[in-house]
């Protein structure tokens, strides 16, 4: 036989769990919808260049959510905006953290390792970038590899990877227009010319392009 003391405490508790187990899904669920409004939020702040109102809003997503690699990735592109590279090299690496296979992240740590001329560092992230078979552009890596090599001024190397990049993507006009500008190093006159008419045709037909 239970006590009245005992009947009386489950009459208190029950109600208060089955309170819990009915609002907790629906709590996560709110918070779920407020962290995507504020990552959204920030994402549409990054994409115009307003990168503090981008990084105010990232950091109320994190504040809610530690554990999205897509959130990392965002909040060091804002911070690449603003020229803090330090923070963003901070950013790209807590996303890799989360998911080492991202590779837009990992290009994205290129980059801004490129940036801080850690040439060396940097082609390592770009050549594991581009032995991801799923990475969906490649061309970009490329590029980018060919940049690092310009700047550490290995041109021929440079060349080679412009090429792969415009392989990749024809009508990829940075391409031409890098690798024109490495031909003219090179005193290769003629194909910097020509390299750099085609990026040039190229930006011309990019919509809202001012060439025409």
């Amino acid at each position: 036989m239970y006590s009245v003391n005992f009947l009386q405490v489950v009459k208190k508790v029950v109600p208060l769990l089955f309170l819990f187990l009915f609002c907790a899904p629906v709590e996560n669920k709110d918070k779920g919808k407020l962290y995507d409004a504020y990552y959204n939020t920030g994402l549409s702040f990054l994409q115009v260049g307003d990168y503090s109102s981008a990084i105010e809003n990232f950091m109320k997503a994190e504040n809610i959510r530690k554990d999205d690699p897509k959130l990392y990735n965002a909040m060091g592109l804002a911070y690449m905006g603003k020229g803090l590279l330090k923070e963003a090299e901070a950013y790209f690496e807590k996303a890799l953290k989360l998911n080492p296979d991202y590779s837009e992240a990992r290009n994205n740590l290129g980059v801004v390792l490129y940036q801080m001329r850690r040439y060396d560092e940097a082609i390592r992230e770009f050549e594991r970038v581009l032995s991801d078979v799923l990475y969906k552009t490649p061309q970009q890596a490329y590029l980018n590899l060919g940049l690092v090599y310009f700047a550490k001024g290995e041109m021929r190397r440079a060349v080679f990877y412009f090429k792969k990049a415009i392989s990749i993507d024809p009508n990829f006009a940075l391409a031409y227009a890098n690798l024109g500008f490495t031909y003219f190093e090179l005193k290769s006159y003629d194909e910097a010319e020509d390299s750099l008419k085609q990026a040039s045709e190229l930006l011309k037909k990019m919509p809202g392009s001012e060439l025409n």
